[in-house]
């Protein structure tokens, strides 16, 4: 091939907005907007202005000195917020939007050294299954299949979004989502938005003494199902007020601990439980993980020891960030129609 084919890919959905460059299958460069504006997540007030007047893909063209008309094709996730959307498709020759799962599971995929492999989604809640505005239902898992150039998604677990307002815009309140429900044990915690990192460092310092009454709002079920209820949302919201109100601090510490506890141990049971379904559907012996769920190590770690999978790899860019990079390889590889570099078989090594 003598001339480089240049592919775009934009990420993010409402926050971790990012974008990469993809010449002729090799990724030569990757920036999140966080770098540019130094706002973790690119998440704050204001951010449409700065991000409308520069952002991550000026960089990528900055960098090996392009511009838009050395584009051939520019590709992002459909969840994106509508501002970055527009200017980038004002801009772009082409512009293609895919699935935002599909864009999970592609960053997850087609980087790795598998030629075939199961592929786990997992996060908070992408794309809506429905315009009902009395019910608005988002996937909240997806389980693919990979094969050379291609991704063949088999279900789709879908969650149910409430309105904020109604828990004061602390919480994203998405049920039957592990993403869902661990975000709002991180707000029982005492943390905040995108703050789950410290749910789960603080796990390790409680004990088990609300997980019976946790697990009852948590029903694993048939095909991989994870079901947590609204009123366990409203059980975790409330414990946060709860916990506000106790004026001893190490008591204050010790029951944000245990909620943290239980939250972890769910979770890591809910991802083994998903993950066993996903190797019953597809008899992979290889792993792909995506999704914001994939960036909690401890349960990743827990399910490599089950030796469900002898090979895994889990995008290091697993959250909202990393679907530029799946958003840039499914154009290449699907739309451009164009195969994967023969990959060696990795054979005994889990990348976790």
């Amino acid at each position: 091939m003598n001339k480089n084919i240049n592919i775009i890919g934009v990420g993010g959905s409402i926050h971790d907005f990012s974008s990469c460059l993809l010449q002729n299958e090799k990724l030569v460069y990757y920036m999140e907007d966080e770098r540019i504006v130094r706002k973790k997540h690119a998440f704050y007030e204001g951010m449409v202005k700065e991000l409308l007047i520069h952002n991550a893909s000026d960089e990528c063209l900055k960098i090996k000195g392009l511009n838009i008309d050395d584009i051939d094709l520019v590709v992002g996730n459909d969840i994106l917020s509508a501002f970055y959307f527009r200017r980038i498709q004002k801009e772009a020759n082409q512009f293609i939007s895919i699935n935002h799962h599909l864009a999970h599971a592609s960053s997850a995929f087609f980087p790795s050294a598998f030629n075939e492999a199961a592929i786990l989604t997992i996060d908070g809640g992408g794309n809506e299954f429905n315009k009902d505005k009395h019910c608005k239902m988002l996937e909240v898992c997806s389980l693919s299949f990979g094969s050379g150039n291609n991704i063949e998604v088999l279900s789709t677990k879908a969650g149910e979004r409430y309105k904020a307002e109604q828990f004061n815009n602390l919480i994203d309140p998405v049920t039957n989502s592990i993403g869902g429900f661990y975000g709002a044990a991180t707000f029982a915690c005492g943390f905040t938005f995108h703050e789950e990192g410290k749910t789960m460092g603080l796990a390790p310092y409680g004990t088990d003494k609300y997980l019976n009454e946790l697990r009852q709002f948590v029903e694993l079920t048939d095909n991989g199902v994870f079901r947590f209820s609204f009123e366990g949302l409203q059980f975790l919201y409330d414990i946060r007020r709860k916990i506000d109100m106790i004026p001893d601090k190490d008591k204050q510490f010790a029951l944000k601990a245990d909620i943290a506890y239980a939250a972890q141990a769910i979770t890591e049971k809910a991802l083994i439980h998903v993950a066993e379904y996903l190797k019953t559907i597809t008899y992979s012996a290889n792993l792909c993980i995506a999704g914001g769920v994939a960036l909690n190590s401890v349960a990743n770690y827990k399910l490599y020891k089950t030796g469900l999978f002898r090979d895994i790899f889990i995008q290091p860019a697993a959250g909202d960030n990393g679907t530029s990079i799946g958003s840039a390889f499914y154009g290449w590889h699907i739309f451009l129609k164009q195969p994967r570099i023969k990959q060696n078989n990795i054979g005994g090594h889990s990348y976790v």
